[in-house]
């Protein structure tokens, strides 16, 4: 009888070494999973901020007007659209709707960002164009009075016959 006890404590505490190392895999295996899933979202960082750097130097080949207007319209991810079209600040002064769906702003709320901020830049730049109107010096009046017209006499002579006519 002590062997059939000494047999079934031993297969007892087999049972629970087994638990005890499938316990140890579950741990071993979650630590895996998390530095695995660790790796990946740093690798995802690391993408999206090679992205970044990338449409960064790609922005800085954009008009700096036209950077402005994108960046006050919320709207830089359509920075390569308009890199790609080549759009410069005077093109964009006469922008449409149509226009912006034409280089691929399909987004009808950025369009409309897009345009507004437009308008209010058109309207700062008038204002700045007008001031800078006002502060030019005006161009001094004449001092001497004008001359009197010039009256041309002409002739003509025949180079053939030498008579005037």
């Amino acid at each position: 009888m002590q062997e059939t006890l000494s047999a079934s404590e031993a297969v007892i505490a087999q049972q629970n070494r087994y638990r005890e190392c499938a316990k140890r895999k579950l741990r071993t295996d979650k630590l895996d999973s998390e530095k695995a899933v660790a790796k990946v979202l740093a690798s995802r960082q690391s993408e999206k901020l090679d992205l970044t750097a990338r449409v960064a130097d790609e922005v800085q080949l954009i008009d700096p007007d036209v950077y402005k207007i994108l960046e006050a319209a919320d709207a830089m991810d359509y920075a390569a659209s308009f890199e790609y079209h080549r759009i410069t600040s005077d093109m964009l002064m006469s922008f449409t709707d149509a226009d912006l769906i034409q280089i691929g702003v399909y987004a009808l709320g950025v369009r409309k960002s897009i345009l507004r901020v437009l308008e209010e830049y058109i309207a700062a730049r008038s204002t700045e164009f007008e001031e800078d109107e006002q502060l030019q010096p005006q161009l001094p009046q004449p001092s001497a009075p004008p001359l009197p017209p010039i009256l041309a006499r002409f002739e003509s002579e025949c180079c053939v016959c030498q008579e005037r006519g």
